[in-house]
């Protein structure tokens, strides 16, 4: 368990809510190349490797 930092985020397959009937669905975006493990808080770049 990394904790919070290593929390991902399913971009290839999200759930969609309906908020109107309060139901929700997994929607599969095949051939959409979105990852299906997203880091929700990616590594910051050190200054030096972001040029500045």
């Amino acid at each position: 368990s990394e904790g919070i930092e290593g929390a991902t985020a399913n971009l290839m397959a999200p759930i969609v809510f309906n908020t109107e009937t309060k139901r929700a669905r997994q929607v599969v975006l095949e051939g959409s190349g979105l990852p299906l493990r997203a880091p929700l808080f990616p590594p910051e770049k050190k200054a030096c490797e972001a040029g500045g």
